[in-house]
């Protein structure tokens, strides 16, 4: 039975899925400049055959794209070796034997967020999904609770902009203990083989390129689809396994995505009236637009114009804190009134500092004081100048 795995790759801002089964082969060659396919990865055809246990989990969103998303990427896996030959670990399987990291190619289908949201929340929970890897069910609840945090109406729109103008964009606001809590918990708990893939030059180019065309007829597909994965095929490059992408930026990037595409996607059936009175000082049509129309994110503004929207958002935000929630430890200072010891009256007041996100974690000022240091351990925390905190 085929186990279905997936993350979110955030420099391609798409949703990759893949399968992997067992299989019996004779060995794995393997060049030491360069990196080879996973024996057990699904191809395309072996992939488009496949058929959910029991109908629990509605794949049509995989086999509509199979032929114009289907992509090749390299994914750090766990491997054996043994008698000169090494292969990847299948899923769910336990050898007493030492594991190494190796990077392998792996062929899948590339989802756009809109998609990968319906698949994911599509995934049934709680049912023998035995077939389902733990990094896609990881996704399944992430998807989920961003759901979760657009239906709590936590994301902002914000303004930038660059050399080529200006951008519209949906915000994640982590601004509340609980949230920071659920982030800090969520991201140490995120599977190490969603941090594993591994980014190859030019890859994120070639993989999010839209294909204009639509699916053509049997008579012509099979040519097409040869050319197509042909071009989606990675270089040949040096063998390296590179650090795992931080759990943080990974999770959040993956919220603000999803968040950003439901309510693009809820946007379109309510759009804002061409009567509508809207300030002429200000591009808000053009600003609306592109925060709720899918595939735009750029909108055209006079620099002027541009300076004078981006001050009435910061004067709008500025009663909210900690908008992003960029660093998960966010300290502030508290205070803990201790009773006195048996037979005293005077109390005892500490101060240092406190975390949001755990009630027990308190840094005292003494502590910090004996430390002169720019960054300090403390409980499996690192904090960034403590003293200037202080």
């Amino acid at each position: 039975m085929a186990i279905f795995h997936g993350s979110w790759l955030p420099a391609q801002q798409r949703f990759f899925v893949w399968a992997e089964t067992w299989r019996q082969f004779d060995e794995t060659l393997v060049n030491g400049l360069a990196m080879t396919g996973h024996p057990y990865c699904l191809t395309a055809d072996e992939f488009q055959s496949l058929s959910v246990p029991h109908a629990q989990w509605d794949v049509s969103l995989l086999m509509e794209r199979l032929q114009s998303r289907w992509r090749e990427n390299v994914l750090a896996v766990p491997t054996i070796m043994e008698n000169s030959q090494i292969y990847p670990q299948l899923s769910g399987q336990q050898h007493d034997v030492e594991l190494f990291l190796y990077p392998w190619r792996v062929s899948g289908v590339m989802l756009p967020t809109a998609a990968a949201l319906k698949l994911l929340t599509g995934l049934p929970l709680g049912a023998d999904t035995s077939w389902v890897g733990g990094d896609l069910r990881y996704w399944s609840h992430m998807a989920r609770w961003g759901l979760d945090l657009m239906a709590r109406g936590k994301f902002v729109p914000t303004v930038s902009a660059d050399g080529s103008g200006a951008i519209a964009t949906w915000q994640l606001l982590l601004n509340s203990a609980v949230d920071q809590a659920r982030l800090r918990q969520f991201t140490e708990r995120m599977p190490l083989v969603c941090r594993l893939y591994q980014t190859v030059n030019g890859q994120a180019k070639a993989t999010t390129k839209t294909t204009k065309s639509k699916a053509t007829k049997k008579t012509s597909s099979k040519s097409r689809s040869s050319k197509s994965k042909a071009a989606a095929t990675l270089p040949d490059i040096p063998l390296a396994v590179g650090f795992p992408t931080p759990a943080p930026s990974l999770l959040q990037d993956f919220l603000a995505h999803i968040v950003s595409a439901k309510i693009r996607d809820l946007a379109q059936a309510q759009p804002l009236p061409a009567t509508a009175t809207l300030s002429k000082d200000l591009p808000l049509r053009e600003w609306v637009g592109a925060l709720t129309q899918d595939k735009k994110k750029r909108f055209e503004s006079t620099p002027a114009g541009l300076v004078r929207l981006n001050e009435a958002l910061n004067t709008w935000t500025a009663p909210l804190q900690n908008l992003t929630a960029d660093a998960l430890d966010a300290l502030h200072v508290g205070f803990r009134l201790m009773p006195p010891p048996s037979g005293e009256l005077n109390w005892t007041l500490h101060y240092g500092l406190e975390a949001s996100d755990d009630d027990s974690f308190f840094l005292a000022a003494p502590t910090i004081w004996q430390h002169p240091v720019d960054q300090l351990d403390y409980r499996g925390r690192t904090v960034d100048a403590p003293q200037e905190k202080l």
